[in-house]
């Protein structure tokens, strides 16, 4: 119970987080318009953000497994 409570509390606060970097980003965007600023939230802000977001999915299935882990141990019955 406790691993996926500290999981899916570590997905909120990296969900927090990427919501802070896409505020960021968006600022970023508006005072940054030349290519060059183009390309650097191509290259490396998207990019960055993807990956939050690919972290935040495999948090919460983590603790989904978690949760499934418990049920199994302490009431092995119950599928």
């Amino acid at each position: 119970m406790r691993l996926r409570q500290d999981l899916l509390g570590c997905a909120n606060r990296i969900r927090a987080a990427a919501n802070d970097w896409s505020e960021q980003s968006q600022q970023l965007q508006e005072v940054w318009r030349d290519d060059r600023g183009a390309k650097f939230v191509t290259e490396r802000l998207d990019p960055a953000a993807a990956q939050l977001q690919k972290l935040i999915q495999a948090l919460q299935s983590a603790g989904e497994l978690a949760q499934q882990f418990d049920k199994k141990l302490f009431d092995p019955g119950m599928e």
